[in-house]
């Protein structure tokens, strides 16, 4: 006979309240730790991308303003700036006697030296109130042999394997300025025409100020200029300017035209600028070393724009995100900013090459 146990089983039946509650407790502790970790990483990343952001910016920006500022003054093979007695019209953009101009912001609305009035100081790309504003004014590197110039009257035939093509890349084109320069001697006049074919040649008939600016008052040259070269001359302006509240450092080409201005870098805030003045006498050993810095309204006081041999650039630049935790406080050319923004300054003393001994 087949015995059978009385005991009595407990057969499971499921959770109960109190461990589903301990088990969703648990859960949300090791979720909630997950997902620290992945907004701890996450704001990380974002914060190194933005400080990464920045000090990129802050190099090109320094990159580009240092390539200008140690050409301020090149006249091609020509020691002498390029006369103008040509042009109809002389303003900002032909003072080519002042290689580098300087602009000291003294509040949000004035400069000294004033400012021209072709930069934009009401819309929406205007130059920022407190930051500073300069100007170099130079040759392009590349330019292209006159292969024949038989009288001063003449164009400028260029030698045979120099296409438009060439002139435009070089930002000589119909109605820009160029110049023409030996080692003796150099002048600028307004580029009327070009005509293609073997040879190209350049053009500078005379042309009235109403039709174009500046206009050519002849269309002779002083002298001929066979075996020297043709170079585009531009007058370029670095500026900080505010466009749909972000602040950007902007880099103008000539005339104040949508088309001539960029808005070069993002980020960067203000823009403060010192210039190394050298008083030595010629023949002197420290002739080409500047005894000091100032600003531009003490250059300008004394009129010595060409005893200027260096410059230094100190730029605010910021991230564009704010990525602190907390607000930040950053004082920059005494102005304090308080905000969760991230700010580095970046600068660099920039040597005037055609003015080094």
């Amino acid at each position: 006979m087949t015995g059978f146990c009385s005991c009595t089983y407990r057969f499971g039946k499921g959770f109960t309240l109190v461990e589903l509650m301990v088990a969703m407790v648990l859960g949300a502790f090791f979720l909630n730790g997950v997902l620290q970790i992945f907004f701890s990483a996450k704001q990380a990343y974002r914060t190194q991308e933005n400080l990464a952001r920045l000090q990129e910016n802050g190099r090109l920006a320094l990159d580009f303003i240092s390539q200008d500022v140690r050409m301020a003054g090149y006249w091609g093979c020509s020691h002498a700036a390029p006369s103008t007695d040509g042009f109809n019209n002389l303003n900002f953009f032909y003072k080519f006697g002042t290689a580098l101009e300087g602009f000291e912001a003294l509040s949000e609305t004035a400069w000294t030296p004033e400012l021209d009035s072709s930069f934009d100081q009401t819309g929406n790309d205007k130059v920022l109130g407190g930051s500073d504003v300069l100007t170099v004014r130079r040759a392009n590197a590349l330019g292209f042999l006159v292969a024949k110039h038989g009288d001063a009257a003449n164009p400028l035939e260029l030698q045979l394997n120099v296409t438009e093509d060439n002139l435009t890349e070089a930002d000589i084109k119909t109605g820009s300025v160029a110049i023409a320069a030996n080692c003796t001697q150099a002048e600028a006049f307004q580029v009327t025409s070009i005509s293609p074919g073997s040879p190209i040649t350049i053009e500078h008939k005379a042309i009235a100020a109403t039709i174009a600016t500046p206009g050519n008052k002849t269309g002779n040259l002083l002298i001929t200029y066979e075996n020297a070269k043709v170079h585009a001359v531009n007058t370029v302006s670095y500026y900080v300017a505010s466009r749909n509240n972000e602040k950007l450092l902007y880099r103008r080409v000539n005339s104040e035209t949508e088309a001539d201005k960029l808005g070069l870098v993002d980020g960067v805030e203000q823009m403060q600028i010192l210039y190394g003045v050298d008083t030595d006498a010629e023949g002197n050993p420290g002739k080409g070393s500047p005894n000091y810095y100032v600003k531009a309204d003490d250059v300008d006081k004394n009129n010595n724009w060409d005893n200027v041999v260096s410059v230094r650039v100190s730029l605010l630049v910021a991230t564009l995100d704010n990525v602190a935790n907390r607000p930040v406080s950053y004082t920059f050319n005494g102005e304090t900013i308080e905000d969760q923004k991230i700010r580095r300054v970046f600068t660099s003393t920039i040597a005037i090459r055609n003015r080094l001994k």
